[in-house]
Parts: structure tokens; C-alpha cells; sequence
């Protein structure tokens, strides 16, 4: 019987531990997200800024993965398109 509840406890304290690490992550996040925001019009690194904060979202919810792969995709897109550029002109 005291295995039992010890068990039950620790489930609960697992359960309890994931619950705030991504409450944890979602305050960071979006304290990240809204500072990325703001330097989009004040002074400061706001495209770094933004992808640090889908990176920390990213380890807990799948719509900041998702997002962040988009932005990996077009700047993995960018990045060719100005080589080439460059090839063309240098």
C-alpha cells in the first residue's frame, strides 16, 4: 500500500514539474517575443531578439517549431539568393 502512494506521488510531482518547466518557458518566450517586438521599432537586435524567443517557445509548443522552420527556410532561402547575387556582380 505505501508503494502505492509513493508512487502516485512522484507521478504527481513529475506531472507537477513538466506543468511549470513549460509555464517556465512560455514566460520567457514571450518575454523574449514581446522585447523582439518592441525593438522592431526602438533601437536594438530585434531579428535576433525574435528567434531567441521561437527557440526557447520551440522546446514546448509545436506552432513555435513550426514557425521556426519557416524562418530557418526563408533565410536558408536569402542567404542563396544573395550568393547569387553576388556571383552575378563580382
Amino acid at each position: 500500500m505505501e508503494r502505492g502512494l509513493l508512487r502516485k506521488s512522484f507521478n504527481h510531482v513529475l506531472r507537477l514539474g513538466r506543468a511549470l518547466r513549460r509555464a517556465l518557458i512560455f514566460i520567457a518566450g514571450g518575454i523574449l517575443l514581446v522585447l523582439g517586438v518592441a525593438m522592431l521599432f526602438l533601437p536594438g537586435p530585434a531579428v535576433l531578439i525574435l528567434s531567441l524567443a521561437l527557440i526557447v517557445l520551440s522546446s514546448e509548443f509545436p506552432w513555435a517549431r513550426r514557425l521556426l522552420d519557416r524562418l530557418r527556410g526563408f533565410a536558408s532561402e536569402l542567404r542563396a539568393r544573395l550568393r547569387a547575387r553576388v556571383r552575378h556582380t563580382g
